[in-house]
């Protein structure tokens, strides 16, 4: 079939919009480098300057500084910064806050790549309340926006400097049995409507069937956005490959995409 062009699919992101590839920048060869490379050591966080160079966000890292020194760091780093509106940068990452080992270290990792790569927009997955208030207080250049604020969940961040939120929107699976749900923040990026979604569909293979239900709502929510709005959608699907294969799956987004046109 011929796929409309009002879908993209990019880097394993579900795009409903009018927006085409080229607005959105990944940078693939970085983040396979950083996959491979070893995680930043503690050591290397406490040594970094508290005035990174101006073509990166700062997101204060360390212990050393105070909130007052952090904010006006960042206002003085982005104040030099030269923003390019033509690209969206953006981070997937499933942060495994249910392994509760070296909890501060690790927080302070997530913090050390968001620094590293300062994109303009991040979906977590495994946000757990201790990582959601270390991100609250060291991401000061980002408006942060939790799917819930128990257990586990997911969260959106966003560039203060790049994105303006208009609102957002959490909605529950109603099956589910792992308290998993659909995060949405509408917002505009260089004049531009888009809305970010993210979720962490319901893991295990014996909840294929939950997790096959909450991809259509997903995609039900897609299809139902405006026009002039772009949607990207992005997570820890826990998608099997026959899961995506199979022939009911197919039918179901090829109903959404058509009705689109219609």
């Amino acid at each position: 079939m011929l796929w409309p062009e009002k879908l993209w699919m990019i880097s394993g992101f579900w795009c409903f919009g009018a927006i085409p590839p080229f607005f959105f920048a990944f940078a693939f060869q970085r983040a396979l480098n950083s996959y491979f490379e070893p995680p930043l050591d503690e050591q290397y966080v406490d040594r970094m300057s508290p005035v990174p160079p101006v073509t990166e966000t700062f997101v204060d890292l360390t212990d050393s500084l105070s909130g007052s020194s952090v904010t006006a760091t960042v206002k003085e780093v982005e104040r030099g910064l030269q923003e390019d509106d033509s690209t969206l940068s953006l981070i997937t990452w499933n942060i495994d806050g249910l392994d509760l080992s070296n909890l501060q270290e690790r927080a302070r990792g997530v913090c050390s790549y968001i620094a590293l790569y300062s994109p303009d927009v991040v979906f977590l997955q495994e946000v757990v309340p201790p990582y959601l208030n270390y991100l609250q207080k060291r991401a000061v250049s980002y408006t942060i926006i939790p799917g819930n604020t128990e257990a586990y969940f997911t969260a959106i961040m966003l560039k203060k400097s790049r994105v303006r939120v208009l609102k957002h929107e959490i909605t529950p699976f109603p099956t589910t049995s792992m308290m998993r749900n659909l995060l949405e923040v509408h917002a505009t990026v260089s004049g531009n409507e888009l809305c970010f979604m993210t979720s962490h569909l319901e893991s295990t293979k014996t909840h294929a069937e939950e997790r096959l239900n909450q991809l259509k709502l997903v995609l039900k929510k897609m299809s139902e956005m405006p026009a002039s709005t772009t949607v990207i959608f992005g997570g820890d699907t826990n998608l099997r490959d026959k899961e995506v294969n199979c022939r009911k799956l197919f039918i179901y987004i090829k109903h959404y995409y058509l009705s689109l046109f219609l």
